[in-house]
């Protein structure tokens, strides 16, 4: 008997030279600085867990991901490290909306 189709991953690797060989990340650190990389990291890192790939997100879900996030960190910064990631081809704006 074939149970439910498991959603997500387990793990999700990272290049190990992630640093080294994309631009797009020295622009994210450049202007938004580790918190805004912490912010990237936590939101593909929940793609990954819960349908693999994609994560159904708006910015109205700016508020509930800095409360999950903590540190200080505030829904503005949320909704401008998500328009810096989607201006600069970390995140797909095609399938944002």
């Amino acid at each position: 008997m074939a149970g439910k189709p498991k959603q997500g991953l387990d793990y999700a690797g990272w290049d190990v030279h992630l640093f080294d060989d994309d631009n797009r990340i020295d622009e994210l650190l450049d202007s938004q600085g580790w918190l805004g990389f912490s912010i990237y990291f936590y939101l593909c890192q929940k793609a990954y867990a819960i349908d693999g790939y994609f994560y159904r997100w708006s910015y109205s879900n700016s508020a509930t991901t800095a409360r999950k996030m903590g540190g200080g960190i505030g829904s503005d910064n949320i909704k401008q490290v998500v328009a810096l990631c989607l201006r600069i081809g970390l995140f797909d704006d095609r399938l944002f909306g």
